[in-house]
């Protein structure tokens, strides 16, 4: 079960934590000199900014007392980033360029994201001697028939329920939203029909990658020095940002992934797993991909 009231948390880590998040740890300072300069620095620039900043919040984790419960936090918020900019130097690599010369866009788009388990695989590793499992950061199923605490929009009900529901008021806005602003054409089909089986694929391994990056981990980490309610606030509005340039996009998309974001957070948290997490996530990206691989060739 999920409080979703405040904790009673020292408002200096609360503001800490969010700083730390918003300006180190998520995609924020690219959108601020997207907006001023009309055109984003480099992802591996400002990455590797990021990541300096986040050295020196994990230094003053030891330092400072009062930041000293966010040590864990900043530590995946720091393996995740270099994940990143591991990620970044293999896509911009002339191997690259070689492996996925050739390849239509949909394929082109989601062999990119699968490069996703780069960061994954450094957050993982980063877990290594901390004292926790696999159950602790929320991987395996949990209890999918969890009843899910009710909420402005939703009532009292088992996730089973509650998780179908999501799936397809979901997906349905995002369907539309993502074909416009993609250019999906109906008369493409069935050239997303014959990527099917990378669809597939592609949207399981993304979606597994994308809950352990942006809540399992996070949430595991956050909550015992933030309490869960701010942790799933925070986690989700990560997620969000982080949809910014991404599918959906703009402030709408990443307003729409937060809300999303967050029940999944939400599932997590109350199932204590990733089951429903995992599966509606992977739904929306069957989705994308499928409306990606249907952009008319330019």
């Amino acid at each position: 079960m999920v409080d979703h009231k405040l904790a009673a948390t020292d408002p200096i880590l609360l503001v800490v934590a969010w700083l730390t998040t918003l300006v180190l740890g998520s995609i924020t300072p690219e959108i601020v000199l997207h907006a001023r300069l009309k055109s984003g620095g480099s992802d591996r620039t400002t990455l590797f900014f990021q990541i300096g900043g986040l050295a020196v919040i994990l230094g003053l984790t030891w330092a400072w007392p009062t930041i000293t419960p966010l040590r864990g936090f900043v530590w995946s918020l720091l393996a995740t980033q270099v994940g990143y900019q591991l990620s970044f130097a293999v896509q911009s690599s002339p191997a690259w360029g070689s492996l996925t010369r050739g390849m239509s866009g949909g394929t082109a788009f989601i062999a990119a994201e699968m490069l996703k388990t780069i960061p994954t695989a450094a957050l993982a590793v980063s877990l290594l001697g901390s004292g926790l499992g696999l159950r602790d950061v929320f991987v395996g199923p949990g209890d999918i028939h969890a009843i899910s605490q009710p909420t402005l929009l939703t009532d009292l009900m088992p996730w089973t329920r509650l998780g179908p529901i999501l799936a397809v008021v979901i997906a349905l806005p995002l369907a539309l939203y993502v074909g416009f602003t993609r250019g999906s054409d109906p008369a493409q089909l069935r050239k997303a029909a014959g990527l099917a089986p990378l669809v597939l694929l592609g949207s399981a391994v993304n979606a597994f990658n994308e809950e352990f990056i942006f809540r399992a981990v996070l949430l595991a980490r956050l909550s015992p020095a933030l309490g869960p309610a701010q942790s799933l606030w925070l986690t989700s509005v990560r997620f969000g940002v982080g949809h910014w340039f991404g599918n959906p996009s703009g402030p709408i998309g990443a307003a729409a992934a937060t809300f999303a974001g967050w029940f999944w957070g939400k599932s997590i948290l109350e199932t204590r797993g990733l089951f429903w997490a995992w599966v509606i996530h992977a739904i929306q990206d069957v989705v994308i991909y499928s409306l990606v691989a249907m952009q008319a060739p330019r």
